[in-house]
């Protein structure tokens, strides 16, 4: 506008500003906010699918820690478990080959079913009994082996998703064969619980009695800091003790499950930073914008004020235009963010709602930052001296 303008025209302070430069200008702040929008909502579904898959594991882990094996804990797992539980701070302990983000062993073998043999997959992690109490996981159908019956060692209990995949109504007494000749026989079904990533499906799963641990999970009271911090610095010590030789890993269970959604944080800070980049620019654009529209309307706000308009109608009448504009940036911007929104979810098995307050929220930002960006240059004008205005034009 600038380089086309006439030199009799900057000086008389009129230039000539047409519908289509008009035009573009609604263009430009409907694209800026548009992008804005999509982003804002974006960034929202993000972090609530990662607080879903967080929160919605079905089985416990708060206040939960997992210790894991080095070379010289492993064989000292009864010592471990003894001496963790003479601590009044610890509720219980289970010695465990599973731990959040850990990999899980998959098997596929005959077992014996009611005197029919039958193929069936699985994946498969071994527990002692203290496990179910630990994640607080329950049976549907049989029960659950105990530490209290010695004709428990080798048995075996497995998740809904286990008769789902392999077809079977009824997997109580069925048995397999497991390590040294000996049989495991499944007592029991359990509740399904994502013991990976929500991005995946649950899957079947058999937890077996076998005494193989490569991890201890460790349940300890206290709700403050410096409790929890004191437990943990007990239960160093005694790791220390067990391994001094070698470095033990100890972390809590819900840091582990943070873990398995690295790859979704380093996604959602992606897009927050995206989402604030176009919240700027916006935010600059719609500033200069406002500027370059006041200036223009200075001589219309000068008349007005003149026949008695209130500074509230100038107001209203500057934001006006840009209300409009972020009005259908957000008709443009939700059936985009609908169908990218909808893309992203088909990547997870078990996914959160698309919330409706998902859309209304980024609508809501994006108008918020529309008029705390005009606001102030609108209010400078419609508070300005008709008299000077009209003097200065």
């Amino acid at each position: 506008l600038m380089s086309r303008s006439k030199s009799i025209e900057n000086l008389k302070k009129s230039v000539s500003v047409g519908t289509g430069k008009s035009i573009v200008r609604s263009i430009l702040v409907i694209t800026q906010f548009s992008i804005a929008i999509v982003l804002i909502g974006f960034t929202l579904l993000v972090q609530k699918q990662i607080r879903f898959g967080m929160t919605n594991l079905d089985y416990g882990k708060d206040n939960v820690l997992g210790i894991r094996f080095t070379q010289q804990l492993f064989g000292k797992q009864d010592i471990l478990e003894d001496e963790l539980s003479k601590f009044s701070f610890v509720k219980r302990v289970s010695m465990t080959q599973f731990f959040p983000g850990k990999d899980i062993s998959h098997w596929g073998l005959q077992i014996e079913n009611k005197g029919v043999t039958e193929h069936v997959n699985f994946d498969i992690f071994d527990a002692d009994p203290g496990i179910f109490e630990i994640l607080d996981i329950k049976p549907v159908a049989g029960r659950l082996y105990t530490d209290e019956s010695a004709t428990d060692k080798d048995k075996a209990v497995v998740n809904q998703s286990f008769l789902k995949a392999n077809e079977i109504q009824d997997p109580l007494g069925s048995v397999f064969p497991g390590f040294n000749g000996r049989e495991i026989e499944i007592i029991g079904v359990i509740e399904d619980f994502h013991y990976e990533a929500v991005s995946k499906p649950i899957g079947p799963l058999l937890i077996r009695n076998s005494g193989n641990a490569s991890v201890g999970l460790v349940q300890i009271s206290g709700t403050d800091f410096n409790s929890l911090k004191a437990g943990i610095r007990e239960i160093s010590k005694v790791c220390h003790t067990l391994s001094p030789d070698f470095p033990v890993e100890i972390h809590f269970m819900d840091q582990a499950v943070e873990n398995m959604y690295r790859s979704e944080n380093r996604f959602r800070r992606i897009f927050t930073l995206f989402s604030s980049s176009a919240i700027f620019i916006s935010c600059l654009g719609i500033l200069a914008l406002s500027i370059f529209v006041c200036n223009i309307k200075t001589k219309e706000i000068g008349i007005r004020k003149t026949f008695g308009a209130s500074v509230k109608s100038i107001f209203n009448m500057l934001n006006r235009e840009f209300a409009r504009s972020v009005v259908v940036a957000f008709l443009i911007a939700f059936p985009v963010s609908w169908y990218l929104m909808q893309q992203w979810l088909k990547g997870f098995s078990y996914k959160t709602e698309l919330s409706w307050w998902i859309f209304a929220l980024s609508g809501l930002i994006a108008m918020g930052i529309a008029f705390l960006s005009v606001s102030w240059q609108s209010y400078r004008s419609a508070r300005k001296n008709p008299v000077d205005i009209l003097r200065y034009e």
